[in-house]
């Protein structure tokens, strides 16, 4: 009796692993965050941007006055968003900022080489904008392969199914409770 219980208690137990990782995978929020449709889906405040279409397709900072790109995109409220790009060229800077606020530690001075940058942005609200802000004198600072994810928010039945789980697993081992005390009895 006790190994049916035991082989319920985990059989239950992989059935909310297997709902909890029905999630979706990943999916990049930004458009055109390779720059290989130009300024494509972003705003720029600008002529301190321009878009780079050789070797590479990229955006940069050059000159003054401090150049600004945006984009606005659709996330789920709630779910956790992650920010990368690359970013690296001569002597300037760049910060970004999530919905007007600095992001913490975003700021880069002199990218000499050119390097990967992570950052996490918080939950999403619904509508979201990502903005960098840069300069560079004279020559170019480079910003390329932007992404903002978010982490997958569970749907409303992967809750409903774990929560049933974890009533099934609470009343198998009440009932095994029961039974140890009157079989001790």
């Amino acid at each position: 009796m006790r190994f049916n219980n035991l082989f319920a208690g985990a059989v239950m137990a992989l059935g909310l692993l297997g709902a909890a990782s029905v999630a979706q995978a990943d999916v990049n929020l930004i458009t055109n965050g390779d720059f290989s449709a130009g300024g494509a889906n972003w705003s720029v405040n600008s002529n301190a941007f321009t878009f780079n279409d050789e070797a590479y397709h990229e955006g940069a900072f050059a000159g003054a006055p401090d150049g600004t790109i945006s984009q606005t995109f659709l996330d789920a409220v709630g779910g956790l968003l992650t920010l990368d790009f690359d970013y690296g060229g001569g002597d300037g800077f760049q910060y970004v900022s999530f919905n007007g606020i600095a992001v913490p530690g975003s700021f880069v001075s002199n990218p000499s080489a050119f390097t990967h940058y992570t950052f996490s942005l918080g939950a999403g609200t619904g509508s979201d904008t990502i903005t960098f802000i840069g300069r560079n004198e004279p020559a170019f600072n480079t910003l390329d392969n932007v992404s903002v994810t978010q982490a997958a928010v569970p749907e409303p039945a992967t809750w409903a199914l774990m929560l049933s789980g974890f009533l099934g697993a609470g009343v198998a081992l009440r009932s095994n409770r029961r039974r140890q005390v009157a079989f001790a009895a």
